[in-house]
């Protein structure tokens, strides 16, 4: 990985602090400009005569109302734009301002439960579909299938990742198809789809082999005397690891060979470690849509996805370099047929015929 100077956040803290800056600033010292060209008796003296730091909150407060309302008036317009059948999406209720309280039993959930046990505690509330904004920015969680269909499908093309969500998840995801939006989106798209054919995602027997080894995997722990627990999402992730690794690159990093994981024990091998980096980068990404807005003052100085980002590129970047070097040695073919829909090729080999470099 590309050495950094302080962490993700600092770069976007940095872009963003005159626009933070720049309306309190307004706000603060207009009326000071203002009282100035008015006479002495003028109502504005009251406010100038306010301590310094007093006043500089009053303003603060007047500019974040200030924003409320205009959001506020946005969203109405945008309400009538649309027509009669537009309703608000219900709004999650904490104790504090703006669900500042959310951030901390979003981050518990995920590490410490069950994702999905958060999130269906307030659809019981709220509904399928509902917003948990956290500081005034709207984030809207939704299990609607018809919801998840527009989005993913029927609609795709009005559900854009945006900058903020692409920032979040750069240091893990880069420019790739799963982190990018418009002419970046469809090229990758154009290059990845012909290899998704009916006949390659049918491929029963490598998915067959992979589950049939986690079954036994499960039936060994099971048979011990002692009957130790099993984190069957740990199960379901080296299954999914493994089989889509041989399926995409053509190197299966075999982590169902190790032994399962006991509660709380640290990875026993290397391929264990990938599969553990690989959960823990996720939790690092998921851990930034918590904390919503603030995530980069939280990682100015470091990235909390970089040390397991060097223990998943240790794994893949030798399976890349082999993969470029064989093209080289084949006078830039790296099969004796480039058409993705061949079957013996990986997308991995699909797509290095398309770079020259990592």
């Amino acid at each position: 990985m590309t050495p950094t100077i302080g962490g993700p956040g600092l770069p976007l803290v940095l872009r963003a602090l005159p626009k933070l800056v720049f309306g309190p600033f307004i706000v603060c010292f207009l009326p000071t400009v203002v009282a100035r060209q008015l006479p002495p008796s003028a109502p504005t003296e009251l406010f100038l005569n306010l301590p310094a730091p007093l006043r500089i909150l009053l303003s603060c407060g007047v500019f974040v109302l200030a924003r409320q309302a205009i959001a506020r008036y946005l969203r109405y317009r945008d309400m009538r734009k649309f027509g009669p059948d537009v309703v608000e999406v219900p709004a999650l209720e904490m104790k504090l301002p703006w669900n500042l309280d959310f951030i901390p039993i979003a981050i518990d959930g995920q590490l410490n439960d069950y994702s999905s046990l958060l999130w269906g505690r307030y659809a019981e509330k709220y509904g399928n579909t509902y917003n948990y904004g956290i500081l005034g920015e709207t984030q809207i969680m939704t299990t609607e299938p018809e919801n998840i269909k527009a989005i993913l499908s029927t609609d795709f093309g009005s559900f854009e990742k945006g900058p903020e969500f692409r920032d979040k998840m750069f240091s893990v995801l880069g420019k790739g198809v799963f982190n990018s939006d418009g002419e970046i989106w469809k090229f990758h798209r154009t290059m990845t789809r012909p290899y998704f054919s009916r006949d390659r995602i049918s491929h029963f027997d490598l998915f067959g082999r992979h589950s049939d080894k986690a079954i036994s995997k499960l039936l060994d722990r099971l048979s011990e005397s002692s009957q130790p627990p099993v984190d069957f999402q740990d199960v379901v992730a080296r299954f999914t690891l493994d089989a889509a690794t041989e399926f995409l690159f053509g190197k299966d990093i075999r982590s169902l060979d190790s032994s399962l994981p006991y509660p709380h024990a640290p990875p026993t091998d290397k391929s264990a470690s990938f599969a553990f980096a690989f959960g823990r980068a996720q939790e690092g990404l998921a851990i930034r849509l918590g904390l919503a807005v603030l995530w980069p003052l939280f990682e100015l100085f470091h990235d909390r996805t970089r040390e397991d980002m060097r223990v998943i590129e240790a794994y893949v970047k030798p399976i890349l370099r082999e993969k470029l070097e064989e093209k080289k040695k084949k006078n830039g073919m790296i099969t004796k047929k480039d058409d993705a829909e061949d079957g013996g090729d990986t997308l991995l080999d699909h797509l290095i015929q398309h770079t020259d470099g990592e």
